[in-house]
């Protein structure tokens, strides 16, 4: 038996996109349902976001990548005053990140994998032609041994060793940029409300 915490309210179409949940009980706020997959594993969840949300998919019809649009919000999010501010931060976040992935980035390696169809394609059957993760691996196969992969592994242990001294500077400034600015804005929101310290 494995459990699953989440707090949820009933949405329709988390309802429509998993159907196979059935013996539904709505007790205290508290979903008890079991998952008609032959495990018998039971799930009780207390977070309601799971619900309401909707994901950005990575997917692919007819052998190309349907991506999102990279200026299309991604969906809705908590409300501000339902959960801790790291929580939903945090998952803003990475449906944030999911998003960049499915709209910048999975385009740019489908382009490639575009470019080189009848090699890829060539060790995937038929059936999982429009499985993301499926075709992505038969590409990584063919990648894995191209120059540019090669020199990235050996380049690996020189950024290592730069990391060692320090010498990180010239790495994703931007990223890390942004990064230490909201981490020292978020520190500094939280020092704002003198009424949350534990001390």
């Amino acid at each position: 038996m494995h459990l699953l915490n989440i707090n949820l309210y009933c949405h329709p179409r988390f309802k429509e996109k998993h159907a196979r949940w059935t013996s539904t009980r709505l007790i205290g706020g508290t979903l008890s349902t079991r998952y008609n997959s032959g495990s018998h594993a039971f799930v009780s969840v207390t977070a309601y976001f799971i619900w309401r949300r909707i994901f950005v998919p990575h997917t692919k019809f007819d052998c190309d990548l349907c991506p999102p649009d990279p200026h299309q919000v991604p969906s809705e999010s908590p409300n501000d005053w339902e959960m801790h501010p790291s929580w939903i931060l945090g998952i803003e976040s990475l449906n944030a990140y999911s998003h960049w992935v499915s709209s910048v980035v999975l385009p740019i390696a489908f382009q490639w994998i575009d470019e080189h169809r009848a090699e890829v394609y060539a060790t995937v059957p038929d059936n999982l032609k429009d499985d993301v993760g499926t075709v992505l691996a038969a590409a990584f196969k063919l990648i894995k041994n191209l120059p540019a992969y090669q020199r990235g592994l050996t380049k690996n242990a020189m950024y290592q060793t730069a990391k060692a001294n320090g010498d990180t500077a010239a790495i994703n400034p931007a990223w890390a940029s942004i990064t230490q600015t909201v981490r020292t804005d978020t520190q500094a929101a939280f020092t704002q409300q003198t009424s949350l310290s534990v001390d």
